[in-house]
């Protein structure tokens, strides 16, 4: 019988029906007279065999069976309100990948066994983060099927030792379609080839080295446990970007619970899409800004946009792909309201007057919140102005990308606000100008806002528009309250913090100062000697002069209006009582050691003598941590006492602060102000930190940043600090 052209034959040891036809085979030394046989053996098992008709060798051998190389992902996070669900998904063919995601060629098709492709190469590098001995520990699935079931079993064995195990292979199929997704992705906005990608072998006819396939180590370190309270391996995730032709390293680590340090969830990071996308965006971001290169990157600045890059592709994703209506980067591994962040992003007050505003100072991932937020501010500019099409937002991604390549390899963050302007110029024209400007200048990333370069952390903000005519100006005239006369050295903020962070303006001998603003609504914080720290909101109108004269109360407990110490039970000599009450979250007072947790021994407690007897209205308290020491030892109740003779004590009001897990965050800590419900007639005011965030033998101490009481009393007339007097400028104690 013959079929298709080809002769049938019965059933043989090589199945049950063969196919044979003859054929002219090409070779290397010319065409060969051969035979085409076709042996199936069944459904999953059959091959197509091209036999020398006159040696009977094999020239050549493929399988006829084609499987589709797929495999069970989670698109956001376990238990997200979308994504959170196991789906199956193709790896590829894909548009940017015609081979597949499990073809190390990139463009035959080859059948995946294992979770090595062109993009990327996935192992479960349980033996030490970053280039694990054991990075041949793949996945293998002969039909390239790759469904594993997630059981959970890390967080259900309760952080165990080895409870992570059973889900290893799952972790690194995760770790294995995000990588090549994101691959894809970023393929569209410009990340290719000639960029610098992450490729085995690039397409033929493009630039760029090849021989550099991301290898993503899944459950990192997983077994690098030392003696320390946090082992390595934990709580942590990071990626290792080396030049075009050398694989990148990215390492996603365990995360867990640990008192007083991390109070988290138990989770395993492989299974965050946020912060996979996180880490492979220091790839694009170190080998694409300024031509990539050893350089790229290396400033302080620019380090922190980085950190806010990769915060923000993530979410971007998450939104264009509908997983998520909530800016918010690792919930998975953190809070669903915040993440591992300051905050949702949508909600986040920073500017870039408040660089290193943090619990750790000037530091890339906080300070790279600042990028982050900006970017999400332009974001959603542009995307109210295109009706809320999400589908824009692939738009927004090429304008922050296009930038990249047209920047200083070691920008700031004015360099690259200047990039991206420019960026969305030669895609769009001017269509956005305007609402780029807008976006940065409502960030502290105006027209006036200057620095000294990529290294500077005291960047000096501005607020306007580069459209003379959209801005305003602030006209301040500051005046002591309670005895006439100017405030001088009075620093305006544009935000919300005041330690280490650089003002608008500072006002002169005649208390007066100014600016020119963006037309909108501004919260400012006011911080001078004397007169603590307060806040208001002012409107600016375009074309308009906005001129006000503000009265500020003194702070009564201050040591500039002429408030004493008197006594501290307790005191750390570095961080004395003194400095909760010196105007300034800059400084605080730190108990000494009780020897145990401070919440199981005695409370201690502070004491100061006003200058004049008082009525007290007003009380405002910090507990926003210095840098280097614990955050948990920021106090989390705060009595603030009132007294006429020092010895009998009325409490005036109870300062609660709370954080949101896993750790107290800078505006858990922030300076809150309460109304008294009845004012208190005083000479004393004493200070009891109750308790701290902290309860275990780590939190030996308790921190109390400031403390502020406000009220009526006469005359009072506050100084500034003498030449050779410690004082904060700046955010900084000098």
């Amino acid at each position: 019988a013959v079929m298709g052209g080809y002769e049938v034959f019965g059933g043989s040891t090589l199945g049950p029906t063969q196919f044979v036809r003859k054929i002219a085979f090409p070779t290397a030394a010319g065409g060969r007279a051969a035979y085409a046989v076709l042996a199936i053996k069944g459904l999953d098992e059959a091959w197509a065999t091209i036999v020398d008709a006159a040696t009977g060798r094999p020239l050549f051998r493929k399988s006829l069976v084609a499987h589709a190389s797929e495999g069970d992902v989670f698109e956001n996070y376990p238990g997200a309100d979308k994504g959170g669900e196991l789906v199956t998904k193709s790896f590829g063919p894909t548009q940017t990948s015609p081979g597949g995601w499990l073809d190390p060629t990139g463009v035959l098709g080859l059948p995946g066994v294992t979770t090595l492709g062109n993009n990327a190469n996935t192992a479960v590098a349980w033996t030490v983060p970053l280039v694990a001995v054991d990075q041949y520990n793949r996945p293998v699935s002969p039909t390239g099927s790759f469904r594993y079931e997630f059981s959970d079993s890390w967080q259900k064995s309760g952080g165990s030792e080895l409870g992570y195990q059973p889900d290893a292979n799952a972790a690194a199929t995760n770790l294995l379609y995000h990588h090549n997704r994101i691959h894809d992705e970023m393929y569209e906005f410009g990340f290719t080839e000639s960029g610098g990608n992450f490729q085995l072998v690039n397409a033929p006819g493009t630039s760029g080295l090849p021989g550099d396939p991301i290898f993503g180590g899944a459950q990192s370190g997983a077994l690098n446990l030392t003696a320390s309270v946090l082992p390595l391996g934990r709580n942590n995730a990071n990626m290792l970007t080396l030049p075009d032709g050398i694989p990148g390293f990215t390492n996603m680590y365990l995360w867990e619970f640990v008192d007083d340090i991390f109070e988290g969830p138990t989770t395993d990071g492989d299974f965050d899409a946020s912060i996979i996308q996180h880490e492979y965006s220091h790839g694009l971001s170190n080998r694409y800004v300024g031509g990539g290169g050893l350089g790229s990157l290396s400033g302080t600045q620019s380090g922190a946009m980085g950190e806010g890059w990769g915060d923000w592709y993530a979410m971007n994703d998450l939104f264009r792909r509908g997983l998520t209506r909530s800016a918010v980067v690792a919930a998975y591994v953190g809070d669903e309201d915040r993440g591992i962040r300051n905050w949702n992003y949508a909600k986040s007050p920073a500017t870039y007057g408040d660089y290193g505003y943090d619990l750790s100072g000037a530091e890339v991932h906080s300070d790279g919140e600042i990028w982050t937020a900006t970017l999400w501010t332009l974001r959603s500019k542009i995307l109210k102005a295109v009706g809320g099409n999400q589908k824009k937002a692939s738009d927004i991604a090429d304008m922050v990308t296009d930038a990249m390549p047209i920047s200083p390899p070691a920008p700031s963050m004015l360099d690259m606000r200047d990039a991206i302007i420019k960026a969305a110029e030669l895609r769009y024209k001017k269509r956005f100008t305007n609402l780029v400007w807008d976006a940065f200048a409502e960030r502290g990333f105006g027209v006036s806002a200057s620095t000294e370069g990529e290294n500077d952390t005291t960047p000096q903000p501005g607020f306007d528009v580069a459209k003379k005519k959209l801005n305003g100006k602030l006209a301040f005239r500051l005046v002591n309250a309670s005895a006439g006369g100017p405030v001088k050295a009075a620093r305006v903020l544009g935000g919300l913090f005041e330690a280490r962070t650089t003002p608008i303006f500072t006002t002169g001998t005649s208390g007066r100062g100014g600016a020119t603003l963006a037309a909108g609504s501004y919260d400012l914080t006011i911080q001078a000697p004397g007169f603590g720290i307060q806040r208001i909101t002012v409107p600016i109108r375009k074309g308009a002069t906005l001129r006000k004269t503000i009265r500020l109360r003194p702070n009564l407990a201050s040591q500039y209006s002429g408030a004493e110490v008197i006594g501290a039970s307790s005191e750390n000599g570095a961080l004395p009582a003194a400095n909760a009450f010196d105007d300034s979250e800059a400084t605080a007072w730190q108990t000494g050691s009780a020897g145990k947790a401070y919440n199981k021994a005695k409370a201690q407690s502070a004491t100061v003598q006003l200058k004049k007897t008082s009525k007290i209205d007003r009380v405002a308290v910090s507990v926003m941590k210095p840098v280097g020491l614990p955050r948990f030892s920021a106090a989390r109740k705060v009595k603030v006492q009132t007294s006429m003779n020092g010895k009998k004590w009325k409490t005036a009001k109870v300062a609660s602060f709370r954080f949101i897990a896993p750790r107290p965050a800078a505006p858990d800590l922030n300076l809150k102000t309460y109304e008294l419900t009845k004012a208190r007639k005083a000479k004393f005011v004493r200070v009891v930190p109750v308790k701290t965030f902290g309860d275990s033998s780590i939190t030996t101490t308790a921190i109390v940043s400031e403390v502020q009481v406000f009220g009526k009393a006469k005359g009072i007339k506050p100084r500034l600090p003498k030449p050779d007097e410690p004082v904060t400028v700046s955010g900084s104690v000098a």
